[in-house]
């Protein structure tokens, strides 16, 4: 893929909503999803979540790239190939949608009939196609884990991870159900057991030592909600009056387990945070509009 600006991306919208709609739902219902997520939480997986502030991949990226690997595991129906025909279903102009997905973003790929490896002549009917599910789905379970070796997913999470959370940062709730079910599992942590690397970002046991907010995060935050309060909606900025300086709010309390990531920021204004509970995790849930419908 060419190479720009780095304020810029590319967004091709290739199922964007749709992985961004099974994240959403899976740290919003997380019990729900116990059997999506339970690799996340594997040897101490928590502990990938608790670098503060990462600028390249924020808290969140891990379970984006597992509804990523998720959702092609699983989707194996044919579609049309990017750029050809979408009324024409011969085998050469259909492909899997994790092969359209490399090729819409411009990845190379082993394609799925190349693989001489996974031809088994018996299993296909005269026109190329599968003789049964069963066939296929054996056969795209072997395909799929090539891919993955071959390190064709990891490549194509790339851009679809930025896609995907260039939405859900809009999304303040599903942020804040991710940061309450981190904070879930970093609960059962005992400080003393871990090496001092990860040690020494705790201030006790499940509670993470407060970090500084970088300028870029305050930024990304403060634009996002437009320079106001996400719960009142009054305006903070700060060019006008220092009195509206905008307050960061961490949506679930560091003292709850909250994380030290741009996923766990809105603007409050002064007031609202003061009044604002240390056991309230919920988000602002008010959002500007685009232009006013009056």
């Amino acid at each position: 893929m060419p190479q720009l600006d780095p304020w810029f991306f590319e967004h091709r919208y290739f199922e964007t909503y749709a992985i961004a709609s099974t994240v959403s739902a899976w740290v919003l219902h997380p019990f729900a999803y116990l059997h999506n997520l339970e690799d996340l939480w594997l040897d101490g997986g928590v502990l990938q979540f608790i670098q503060p502030y990462n600028r390249r991949e924020p808290a969140i990226y891990p379970v984006i790239q597992l509804a990523i690997e998720d959702t092609f595991d699983s989707w194996h129906t044919l579609t049309f190939r990017p750029g050809g025909d979408d009324y024409d279903d011969e085998p050469q102009n259909m492909c899997y949608p994790i092969e359209a997905a490399c090729e819409t973003f411009e990845i190379d790929y082993q394609p799925f009939l190349e693989c001489s490896w996974l031809t088994f002549p018996n299993d296909y009917d005269p026109r190329g196609r599968f003789r049964s599910w069963k066939a296929e789905a054996n056969a795209y379970e072997e395909y799929f884990a090539e891919l993955k070796l071959m390190g064709t997913l990891e490549e194509l999470s790339g851009p679809l991870c930025d896609e995907i959370f260039f939405i859900l940062f809009l999304n303040r709730e599903a942020l804040a159900g991710f940061n309450r079910l981190v904070a879930m599992h970093l609960d059962d942590l005992y400080v003393d057991d871990l090496e001092e690397e990860y040690r020494s970002l705790f201030r006790s046991n499940g509670v993470l030592l407060r970090k500084d907010i970088p300028a870029w995060a305050y930024h990304a935050v403060y634009y996002r909600d437009r320079g106001a309060c996400v719960r009142c909606g009054q305006r903070v900025d700060r060019d006008i009056s220092p009195r509206d300086t905008p307050e960061i709010d961490h949506i679930v309390p560091l003292s709850k387990g909250g994380l030290n990531d741009v996923t766990n920021l809105q603007i409050l204004c002064r007031s609202c945070n003061r009044s604002k509970s240390n056991r309230d995790s919920n988000a602002g849930t008010r959002y500007e509009r685009w232009w006013s419908k009056k």
